[in-house]
């Protein structure tokens, strides 16, 4: 009977499968990974079970860890054969950060999201198609402004962030400066655009609005407390960033140095009823008092 063990972090195969699984490891900290034990010694055992949570992610190499290499999840349509450690790489990166969803919000669609916040319907199309014409406080990059293997997708409105796409690391972000390295935001195509959606609603468009800044993170924290995550990821701009919803209100919550800025909004003031029963003071803005 076939069995497994756990492949730990000094175990070799001597193959480009190492490379894969020590880049895996530096994305993923909390991720394991099993090799397949068979019964005899002739039995093939080139087959690794990459899990996170309740994702897992099975990649098949040839002997000692040699191309080609098969990775695929559960998930419909994620089987990939390649003999490119790279694009490997890639696929597992991807299944393994496609958490669960979240009942009644990673359910909806991008378009849904905006067809929420906006009240009427929106256009048709692919997640940048939707988002990208939407966005006025930074600004998308309509046409291929390539550097490095990153395609630059959105600019800051000062030019200080942006954000991409590599086919190698996924969405990335960085800083704009000289010599910074692009960060996956381990987001996927509809996660990183809806999150940019989310951004461009609370900087811009929402009429209903609450601020307040320099508080401590037990503030956060009564935020948090009363919202649900959106599907979406942390960004590390402004700050360590996130995104939470409640109903059609949404609410940005940036750490940076043990203090925090909230920042709620909403399409009309009823939508944030909740926020006005919170021991918050507001001391940035508040849409009442203007």
């Amino acid at each position: 009977m076939s069995g497994s063990r756990t492949w730990e972090p000094p175990d070799r195969t001597g193959g480009p499968l190492d490379d894969v699984l020590d880049r895996v490891r530096s994305r993923f900290p909390e991720v394991t990974i099993d090799r397949l034990v068979g019964s005899h010694p002739a039995d093939d055992d080139n087959v690794y079970w990459l899990r996170l949570g309740a994702i897992e992610v099975q990649v098949d190499t040839g002997p000692d860890g040699a191309l080609p290499f098969v990775v695929e999840s559960d998930r419909p349509g994620s089987r990939l054969s390649t003999f490119d450690p790279a694009q490997a790489l890639a696929c597992a990166s991807r299944e393994l950060h496609l958490e669960p969803t979240m009942p009644g919000s990673a359910s909806r669609s991008v378009a849904g999201w905006v067809a929420l916040w906006s009240g009427g319907a929106a256009r048709a199309g692919t997640p940048e198609e939707i988002i990208g014409p939407l966005l006025t406080f930074n600004h998308w990059r309509r046409t291929a402004d390539i550097e490095d293997d990153v395609r630059i997708l959105v600019v800051e409105q000062q030019a200080v962030w942006l954000w991409g796409h590599s086919p190698i690391q996924g969405f990335v972000e960085r800083e704009n400066k000289h010599g910074v390295s692009w960060r996956p935001t381990m987001e996927t195509e509809s996660e990183f655009w809806l999150h940019h959606a989310a951004f461009e609603f609370l900087s811009s468009r929402f009429t209903a609005y609450r601020s307040t800044n320099d508080v401590p993170a037990s503030i956060a924290e009564i935020v948090e407390h009363a919202t649900d995550p959106l599907p979406c990821r942390a960004w590390t701009w402004p700050g360590r960033q996130h995104m939470r919803y409640r109903g059609r209100s949404l609410a940005m919550i940036c750490e940076d140095e043990g203090y925090c800025y909230v920042q709620l909004g909403a399409p009309s003031e009823d939508d944030l009823d909740w926020a006005d029963s919170l021991d918050i003071s507001w001391n940035e803005s508040d849409s009442r008092q203007e």
